[in-house]
């Protein structure tokens, strides 16, 4: 018979309503849905329902769970919720292996016998057969019995402890058993400074000793008493009592019906952007690097290198960005940029209007992710968010709500299997990290404007410290309103 058999006769001795399966060796109670089990790792383990969530938990032992068991059936354990992912069954108290009992027994006669019946040998023999009451100094020579008496406690109290079905808590058994020793030695070291008569110590010694053993005295006597309400059971603390939530798990229909629904409030238009070193490169053509477009009633960004223009006219349409015009990303490669938008473009610029401007071809800066410049490639795209984004989090709980699913908060889109890739070059879609999203889960940046990676091209190598990646964000309200003078740049890397 296996254990699992042997705790349901036990109880079902006492309750019918138990129900033992045995084909999977579980016991099910009628309270709280609970399934008792043998995990994998060979400890009986209860799952159960609580306020509509499940919660495990997990047992040192077969006695443990039967305890744990026949106290929900009997209704002497009561269940209370302490946040949202943990209750605690009040009430509960562990049953400690038949081998600790038997080891506790032995090392606590072996040690609590002789002490107990040694403090009882000099308590009589020592002091009540070998005292001269009639002597003035009679309080000297009985100061032995508060050291005899504190013996025969601390074994007496060793006996009991080994013995005892609900032992009081180690801990406090050792606090309990020091203190005591600690009493018995102060109150002896009074006894000694008033029971001396010797005219060697003098008013000032017996005063200062007064006050270092009645100090003594007192530390002992609250270790007596804390040791005492120490909690009974050396194994019920609180970690024993204390259920954790089992993650509501979604059926695979559900996965696919949240995984639909998420694509559905992400998916969202990008343009892919393709290196190409060999292409011809106007001065108003989009590009990385180089002589570029500017209009000279502006002034030019101070301490930026240019990093990149998009000719609008050049590019596929969205409905996010115009169909005319210029965008150019301005940065110093740290932390400040600056985007410009210029509505039309002069068709009479060249790159002499270019260099008489003062703009150079190429920033000379060993910051800077490139040395030269470069031509564009674009392809329109469709791209979903991935898990490092900073709103993944919302999204899938915005989705699952809309659905009147429960999850967990802290699902992922990694654990929902959502196909989706942001590496890469790309203007609009979502953005990609070596690290850490930086921004905040409710801040205004909530929409990628365009993101450089690194490659490691023959032809136009790009690399953002080691292997990093930058992205430039900007509010949907601005982009709308095409205002980007609040832009947020950052690069990070391995």
């Amino acid at each position: 018979m296996n254990e699992m058999l042997k705790i349901y006769s036990k109880l079902q001795h006492v309750y019918d309503e138990v129900y033992y399966d045995p084909v999977a060796c579980t016991i099910q109670l009628p309270c709280y849905r609970m399934t008792a089990y043998i995990a994998e790792n060979g400890l009986p383990e209860i799952e159960m329902e609580y306020n509509c969530r499940q919660y495990r938990k997990s047992f040192e032992n077969h006695d443990s769970l039967y305890s744990f068991l026949s106290g929900v059936m009997s209704k002497h354990i009561t269940f209370r919720q302490i946040d949202e992912c943990t209750i605690i069954a009040d009430g509960l108290t562990s049953v400690t292996p038949k081998n600790i009992r038997i080891f506790r027994a032995v090392l606590n006669t072996v040690i609590g016998f002789p002490l107990a019946v040694f403090g009882v040998l000099l308590a009589v023999e020592g002091v009540f057969f070998n005292v001269d009451y009639s002597s003035p100094s009679l309080l000297f020579e009985l100061c032995p019995l508060p050291l005899a008496l504190a013996m025969t406690v601390v074994g007496a109290s060793m006996l009991h402890h080994g013995f005892t079905k609900k032992p009081i808590a180690t801990h406090g058994a050792l606090i309990y058993g020091l203190g005591t020793a600690i009493t018995g030695f102060a109150l002896a070291m009074i006894m000694v400074t008033y029971g001396d008569k010797s005219e060697d110590i003098g008013i000032a010694d017996m005063i200062g000793m007064t006050f270092l053993f009645a100090l003594v005295l007192g530390i002992g006597i609250a270790m007596i008493v804390g040791g005492l309400l120490m909690k009974r059971d050396s194994s019920s603390n609180a970690m024993y009592r204390i259920l954790r939530r089992i993650p509501h798990r979604l059926t695979s229909e559900e996965v696919k019906a949240l995984v639909e629904k998420i694509k559905e409030k992400t998916i969202t238009e990008a343009i892919e952007i393709t290196i190409a070193p060999f292409g011809n490169m106007g001065v108003t053509d989009s590009k990385l690097g180089g002589l570029h477009y500017w209009d000279a009633s502006m002034p030019y960004p101070e301490n930026m290198c240019f990093i990149a223009q998009f000719n609008l006219s050049q590019l596929p349409k969205t409905k996010k960005l115009p169909h005319e015009g210029m965008l150019q990303f301005f940065s110093d490669c740290e932390e400040n940029c600056k985007v410009v938008y210029h509505k039309k473009t002069d068709p009479n610029f060249t790159e002499e209007t270019a260099r008489s401007l003062g703009i150079q071809a190429y920033a000379n800066s060993d910051i800077m992710p490139f040395e030269s410049e470069c031509g564009l490639e674009f392809k329109l795209t469709e791209m979903l968010m991935d898990t490092s984004n900073i709103f993944s989090e919302k999204i899938i709980q915005d989705a699952a709500r809309e659905l009147g699913f429960k999850i967990e908060k802290d699902v992922t889109l990694d654990e929902l299997s959502l196909d989706s890739d942001t590496t890469g070059h790309h203007l609009l879609g979502y953005p990609c990290f070596s690290q850490d999203d930086p921004r905040e889960p409710n801040g205004k940046y909530n929409t990628l404007l365009f993101q450089l990676d690194s490659e490691m091209s023959e032809h136009f190598p790009i690399m953002w410290g080691d292997y990093g990646v930058a992205d430039f964000f900007i509010n949907d309200k601005d982009l709308e309103n095409l205002s980007f003078d609040d832009v947020f740049f950052t690069w990070d890397c391995y």
